[in-house]
């Protein structure tokens, strides 16, 4: 299991103009391990771990936490992941600008939603907005959020 160059340059690319966050469920020493082995940390500006947090996705504190740790809203953020029950829903429950599955299947599931729904992540391009069109690498003053729900009680 090794990322293609492909993929590696469009993350490169990305983070040229965006902030890159990866939440990934799982014990802390496994999935650290995973993204050392892989050499993925220096595609991304902040990595969560849910092992190492009181929460795992599809709790939006967890999503709540990588705005506030890169500093912007999450309606400005999108969740791209290939787990309907974790990242499409938790990034719809938290709320986020969008949501993009990345399917082999290429089918939306009616329950959750996704805004998109694609089978290569090098397609990723067409739904990006280009820098011209969003706002990159913002450093706004994060929403008002409900900490007292995101506290360490809270389940996972």
């Amino acid at each position: 299991m090794k990322p293609s160059k492909s993929v590696l340059s469009l993350l490169k690319r990305l983070r040229e103009h965006y902030t890159l966050v990866l939440i990934t469920n799982g014990t802390s020493e496994h999935q650290w391990e995973k993204i050392r082995m892989l050499k993925m940390r220096k595609y991304f500006d902040c990595v969560l771990v849910s092992g190492d947090l009181p929460w795992e996705k599809p709790n939006p504190c967890i999503f709540y936490k990588a705005c506030q740790s890169v500093s912007v809203k999450p309606c400005e953020c999108i969740m791209i992941g290939d787990k309907i029950e974790t990242d499409i829903l938790g990034g719809i429950q938290a709320n986020l600008g969008g949501t993009i599955l990345l399917s082999s299947s290429g089918k939306k599931m009616a329950t959750s939603r996704p805004h998109h729904v694609i089978q290569d992540i090098l397609d990723l391009g067409a739904l990006i907005p280009s820098p011209s069109q969003a706002h990159s690498k913002v450093n706004a003053s994060l929403m008002d959020l409900d900490e007292s729900s995101c506290s360490s009680n809270a389940s996972r």
